[in-house]
C-alpha cells in the first residue's frame, strides 16, 4: 500500500538516511498492507525517539493504529514550551 508521510520540526534530519526528506513536504512510502502507525516510525528508524504525534488523515492515531492504502500521515516531535 502507499502512504503519503509528511514529517515536521527535526524529523526530516533523523530518519534513515537512505529516505529523503524535506520538513513539511509528503513523500510516498510503501509498506505491507496491515502495517501500523507504530510500524512506519521503526521503517523510518525514529522509534527510539520520544513520544511522537502521528496524525492519520487529520486525526490523532496511536502506534497500534492498522493503515488503510493512502492514508496522509503528519509526524510531529513532541511539542514543549511554557
Amino acid at each position: 500500500m502507499n502512504l503519503e508521510i509528511r514529517l515536521f520540526a527535526d524529523l526530516p534530519k533523523k530518519v534513515r538516511a537512505s529516505i529523503t526528506a524535506v520538513p513539511g513536504e509528503a513523500f510516498i512510502l510503501e509498506l505491507p498492507e496491515g502495517t501500523t502507525l507504530g510500524q512506519v516510525f521503526a521503517h523510518l528508524g525514529l522509534e527510539g525517539e520520544q513520544t511522537l504525534i502521528g496524525l492519520v488523515n487529520g486525526l490523532r492515531q496511536l502506534g497500534d493504529y492498522e493503515l488503510k492504502d493512502g492514508d496522509r500521515i503528519g509526524i510531529f516531535p513532541p511539542v514543549g514550551g511554557g
